[in-house]
């Protein structure tokens, strides 16, 4: 048996051990949004070794190959995804990230769309869409699509973070502070979020809690928080 073959064999022997029902593109998945691209890019070795379910592993690919910054081999395995396996029903999304990173967010949008008719509880299309319109200032409707990502996975930080801040954009400070501060609740390393509820609380003349809030930043390991607190602790 071959090393990749045998990591795998090991993956899901250790999954029955602890009777888990997680599939290995979970834990592939986890480490993309991690950046540990090196145990993303070893267990999609593994998979591909065994030839299990090789159109996961093509769209995991993409995924990786992206965050990494590789727009073009990116859109490469984008169309071996799409040749080869035409009834996957991810290659809309992962084309309208592509699309996203490339700054062409009419064209993400659309993709987004097709993903989100064919699965309308797709949390991470209405995500995406919601930024792609945000960007293309269509920001109320930016905010319907994260209101309806927020519906479908209510601890999901990122997007009340992304919320607040179309909000915030829009002078809505008080929807703006209610999303950051649940930001923070649900992801206390979100330092960005921390620093923008100091801002909205000092806009909304609450100078004690912007002083509280941006030490809270500074406390959980926040450098930029550190530089601005003579901007709200007086």
């Amino acid at each position: 048996m071959t090393e990749v073959k045998k990591i795998l064999v090991l993956f899901f022997f250790s999954l029955g051990l602890t009777l888990k029902s997680q599939t290995p593109f979970l834990y592939i998945n986890q480490d993309i949004g991690s950046s540990q691209f090196y145990k993303a890019e070893l267990l999609l070795d593994s998979c591909t070794e065994a030839s299990y379910f090789l159109d996961s592993v093509t769209y995991y690919k993409a995924l990786l190959t992206l965050k990494k910054g590789d727009i073009k081999q990116a859109k490469s395995i984008s169309m071996d995804l799409k040749r080869n396996y035409p009834q996957f029903k991810e290659v809309a999304y992962v084309n309208g990230l592509i699309y996203f990173v490339e700054g062409k967010y009419q064209k993400s949008i659309s993709e987004f769309n097709k993903t989100i008719k064919d699965n309308p509880k797709h949390i991470k299309a209405f995500y995406n869409r919601g930024q792609a319109k945000g960007f293309l200032e269509d920001h109320w409707s930016a905010i319907k699509d994260l209101t309806t990502c927020i519906e479908l996975a209510p601890n999901f930080a990122l997007a009340y973070y992304s919320r607040a801040s179309w909000y915030d954009y829009l002078g809505k400070k008080t929807e703006a502070k209610n999303d950051y501060e649940q930001c923070v609740k649900l992801d206390s390393t979100n330092f960005d979020a921390y620093i923008s509820l100091a801002s909205v609380y000092s806009d909304l003349r609450e100078n004690e809690k912007a002083c509280e809030t941006i030490n809270k930043a500074i406390n959980a390991g926040s450098v930029k928080a550190e530089e601005l607190k003579v901007n709200f602790c007086k």
